[in-house]
């Protein structure tokens, strides 16, 4: 709701709510007033789509309305919304302010990407302090891995970095990426992209889980 976003930023920049000033306009007026002393000029919420999918037209209209006042003041302001194409189409149905939007849709990957996608796990490697030992078919593998989706690629090369850390290694091979995809997947040897070298030939089922080795044993170790 725009109650509950409007909260969120609020605690964000520091500032209590209480349920007496817990009223839409109430906190939109608190926001346009608390940004320009903030500091603050770009916000990014997440995930966006969640407070459009099931809203009546009203709380669209809502929603479209605290994103517009929280941008047109004097004040350089940014807002990102980062979610489905679900965003889009509530957006554009509002002319003024999908006139002062910038829509960016991320394509999925393609074999072309292979060197790119290469580049991104030696970075990944060498931000980790790991060497890194790439496979001719590395790169292809961990897009088929991760159904060509860009932001599945960056966890699967995450998990695979905290699988080497883990084992205390000091290079970033195949095997690691095998490991973080077994554990995230439960898959047997032959339907590991790491592993079978028919690894072409198996079906893109969908992206692999959030989950990642360090966030398993922080679960093993009571935490959330």
């Amino acid at each position: 709701t725009v109650g509950a976003m409007g909260a969120a930023m609020l605690s964000q920049l520091g500032h209590s709510v209480t349920r007496e000033n817990f009223r839409d306009h109430s906190l939109v007026s608190r926001i346009e007033s608390i940004l320009p002393h903030s500091g603050v000029h770009i916000v990014l919420i997440d995930e966006a789509q969640h407070a459009l999918n099931s809203a009546s037209e009203m709380k669209l209209a809502g929603n479209r309305d605290f994103w517009k006042r929280v941008t047109q003041g004097s004040y350089p302001f940014g807002l990102v919304l980062s979610g489905t194409s679900r965003i889009k189409e509530v957006v554009l149905q509002d002319r003024q302010l999908s006139r002062r939007t910038i829509f960016v849709e991320g394509r999925r990957l393609v074999d072309n990407d292979a060197d790119d996608t290469e580049g991104l796990i030696g970075k990944y490697a060498a931000d980790a302090s790991l060497e890194c030992e790439v496979t001719a078919d590395l790169a292809l593998r961990v897009m088929h891995a991760c159904a060509y989706t860009f932001g599945e690629v960056c966890k699967l090369i995450i998990a695979a970095v905290e699988d080497a850390l883990i084992t205390e290694a000091t290079t970033l091979t195949i095997n690691n990426f095998a490991s973080a995809y077994a554990a995230d997947t439960d898959c047997e040897p032959q339907d590991n992209p790491f592993i079978t070298p028919e690894w072409a030939r198996l079906p893109i089922a969908g992206a692999v889980s959030t989950a990642t080795p360090l966030d398993r044993l922080a679960v093993g170790r009571g935490g959330f």
